[in-house]
């Protein structure tokens, strides 16, 4: 998909979580889907504003480290705020685009994409 059929990510970043009730459903037959192992090395494709990431380290604790990426800078803020409210040292989030992780993906465990 094209740049301009984007919609503006700056705009509407701080609203997306309105669709979060919506999309917790998703997200728990994803992460029950995903059955993360303490260690586990995760990979959330298309993060959004964090879920499930942020979910599943609230969850998992430090027993596993997850990056979340995804290709709107303004969502990613998003995420990396709550991550850091939340003191989830073991998330992080990149601004990255598709599977365009920055990494060796072979050093991940798992890899979670939510659309």
């Amino acid at each position: 998909m094209s740049q301009l059929n984007q919609p503006d990510w700056e705009k509407i970043a701080e609203k997306f979580d309105l669709w979060l009730p919506h999309l917790a459903p998703v997200g728990e037959v994803l992460l029950d889907k995903l059955a993360a192992q303490p260690g586990n090395r995760i990979l959330d494709v298309a993060s959004g504003t964090g879920e499930p990431a942020l979910t599943l380290a609230q969850r998992m604790g430090n027993r596993v480290t997850i990056t979340g990426t995804d290709a709107a800078a303004a969502l990613v803020r998003v995420a990396q705020n709550k991550a850091q409210q939340l003191r989830l040292n073991h998330l992080q989030f990149e601004t990255l685009k598709g599977m365009e992780h920055s990494g060796n993906d072979a050093h991940h465990a798992l890899v979670l994409r939510s659309v």
